[in-house]
Order: C-alpha cells, then sequence, then structure tokens
C-alpha cells in the first residue's frame, strides 16, 4: 500500500538553471513531508521508477518534448524528455497499464497537459489525478506553482481539485495548470467562465 508523501522523478539538462527537484526536496524537508528524489537518466529508469513508487504522490520534473508543426507554425507535445528517449503516450500505455492506480502525479513540464496524453494516464494507468501545464512555465514559476500546490494539499489538506480553482481565482492560472480525473477534464479557466464552482 502506498503511503503519504512524494516521489520526485528529475531529468536534467545542463543547460537547466538548476534543480527544481532539489528544491521541492529542501521544501519537504522543512514542510516535513516524506519523499525521495531520484535523478532519473533513461525511459526505462523513469519507467520503472514510476512502476514501483512507494507513495501516494509522484513529482515529475523534465522537459516537455515538443515537435515543431511548421505548416501549422504550432508545438505538438509528445512526451516527457529523458536523456535518452520521449516518454510517448503509447509508452506510458504499453508500460504502465493499472500500475498507477490512485496516485496524485503532478508535471511540471512544458505543455504536459495535453489532452491526449493525460487521458492515457488517467483512462490507462489509472492515476487518480493528473496535474499539468498546457503552457510553458518558467522555472521560478514551475517552482512557485508547486509551493503553493504541495502546501495546501499537505499542510492545510485541501483537495487538488479545489487548488487548482484557487490558483485560477488567485493567480489567473497564467500557465494554464490543468487537473484531469476519470472521464472529465476540469481546466480551472473554464470551469470559471462556465459559472461553475468546486
Amino acid at each position: 500500500m502506498k503511503r503519504n508523501g512524494v516521489l520526485i522523478l528529475e531529468c536534467l539538462d545542463q543547460a537547466d538553471p538548476g534543480s527544481e527537484g532539489r528544491f521541492l526536496a529542501h521544501m519537504f524537508d522543512l514542510m516535513g513531508v516524506a519523499h525521495q528524489y531520484v535523478e532519473v537518466r533513461t525511459r526505462h529508469q523513469m519507467i520503472s521508477l514510476l512502476q514501483e513508487s512507494p507513495y501516494k504522490v509522484i513529482h515529475v520534473t523534465t522537459h516537455g518534448s515538443i515537435r515543431e508543426e511548421r505548416e501549422k507554425e504550432t508545438e505538438e507535445f509528445e512526451g516527457w524528455w529523458t536523456t535518452d528517449k520521449t516518454i510517448t503516450q503509447n509508452v506510458l500505455t504499453r508500460n504502465l497499464k493499472d500500475k498507477l492506480k490512485n496516485v496524485v502525479l503532478v508535471s511540471t513540464a512544458c505543455k504536459s497537459g495535453d489532452s491526449a496524453f493525460s487521458q492515457a494516464l488517467i483512462d490507462t494507468c489509472g492515476v487518480y489525478r493528473y496535474i499539468a501545464p498546457e503552457g510553458s512555465p518558467k522555472f521560478h514559476n514551475a517552482i512557485f506553482f508547486a509551493h503553493l500546490f504541495y502546501h495546501k494539499y499537505f499542510i492545510l489538506n485541501i483537495k487538488a481539485d479545489e487548488i487548482i480553482e484557487q490558483y485560477y481565482d488567485r493567480y489567473k492560472n497564467p500557465h494554464d495548470f490543468t487537473i484531469f480525473k476519470k472521464k472529465r477534464i476540469t481546466k480551472a479557466s473554464s470551469r470559471r467562465a462556465k459559472g461553475a464552482r468546486g
């Protein structure tokens, strides 16, 4: 049975301005929240760690692997970046089917709030709640969001859905952090626009 706490999985690039994962680990030390920090190197290692997490919360801090669509002038999210291979939606569904049941998974990777990727985590992998940005947060903004989220989640015991709603109400959700759940997507900004309350 999984216990309270956070597994931090970080895949660093040499160009990164710092370590979001180590920052989170220090923050959890100060909060008294159980955690484990792992610097991930490969896709295989990341998949194995996701399968074996001892904690109810997993935080993935890496880059979003983005493919540029020149004709459409858009960027398409392909998956989580690792130093050897990308973790795509197909990789998730092949390797993590029903392996992440009842886990709250937070990702700060750019554009990792892609709806198809997110729904694969929910529908196939069994994730209870998946929280990720549709936009591209800078390092300091990802840390700001994570600090707010985890303080409210662990210290104030507020549910994830309500935290995202509050993030929109107070900070206008600048990177479109979205919470995905079974059979329904709740995006704070769209819920707000429709007048719904969480």
